[in-house]
């Protein structure tokens, strides 16, 4: 089952928060909006690649889209999508989550969080759907925190509802039989990311490795939509490159491949790095 698993420079946040996955994700506020970031890298995991099918391996890529925009009138959101994106019995998450936006982008929501609760339930149910129709296998690879449930993907979505900033995480999961979901708001006071945390403290936490000084760069007071995109942008290169292999091999080798990366203002969605046709 495929999950979402060059130098540059960073700012560094004195706070951050982190997600252990195989997907590298960054995701900074700045006054001006916000910026997220991630690899292209697709991989099935070390206990699946034994008895995968041929299918399965021509699903591995560098290009995978993670992050996506949303177009609901008058609002600036966008999203981005990890764990268990597609399954080779004929699941695909991003294509359903996309379905399950349009869905709903015509109704009136009072807030961010009524919004991503519509959401989460239609997603949930066709997530609960394809498992009983044979096209998705629940994944037992990772669980939620000090929980027995395991992990089926989790969304991030920031950006502006009604100009108001909102960053907020869906997990959807599992424990025995049905999928069910959960909404989680992010602090806007430091970045969120992703992928390795090895890497993460190698860069980020005292004392820092020297060898990740090409990635990393001391921020101002303020930090601008432009230190927030090299923020962003250095992570996922750090992680994404043969020092992040080095220095943590079990995360960095489902992550690489194409960086994709967009800024979300309460003028609208923008790439700053588009993603590789799909």
């Amino acid at each position: 089952m495929p999950t979402l698993g060059t130098h540059g420079d960073v700012y560094v946040f004195p706070h951050y928060a982190f997600e252990r996955t195989m997907t590298a994700i960054a995701i900074a506020y700045a006054e001006e909006g916000f910026v997220l970031a991630a690899d292209g890298r697709i991989r099935l995991g070390d206990e699946s690649r034994p008895n995968a099918s041929a299918l399965a391996l021509t699903m591995e890529t560098d290009d995978q889209q993670k992050i996506f925009p949303i177009t609901f009138p008058h609002q600036s959101l966008a999203y981005a999508v990890t764990g268990t994106i597609c399954d080779s019995l004929g699941f695909d998450l991003p294509q359903t989550v996309k379905m399950q936006v349009e869905a709903i982008s015509k109704r009136e929501f009072d807030d961010f969080r009524s919004c991503l609760n519509a959401l989460g339930e239609n997603i949930n149910t066709a997530i609960n759907e394809a498992k009983r129709s044979g096209t998705l296998e629940f994944p037992h690879t990772k669980k939620k925190e000090r929980s027995q449930a395991w992990i089926i993907t989790t969304l991030y979505f920031c950006g502006y509802f009604n100009e108001f900033p909102c960053f907020s995480r869906v997990d959807f999961f599992h424990v025995e039989r049905d999928a069910q979901f959960e909404i989680n708001e992010q602090s806007l006071r430091g970045p969120l990311v992703s992928g390795s945390e090895i890497v993460a403290d190698q860069m980020y936490r005292d004392p820092r490795d020297p060898r990740f000084s090409a990635f990393v760069l001391e921020r101002g007071q303020s930090p601008s939509l432009e230190t927030a995109t090299q923020f962003a942008r250095g992570y996922i290169e750090a992680c994404s490159s043969p020092l992040g292999l080095e220095v943590d091999a079990l995360i960095c080798k489902g992550i690489g491949g194409h960086l994709h990366m967009a800024t979300i203002t309460k003028s609208g969605f923008t790439w700053v790095i588009e993603p590789v046709p799909q």
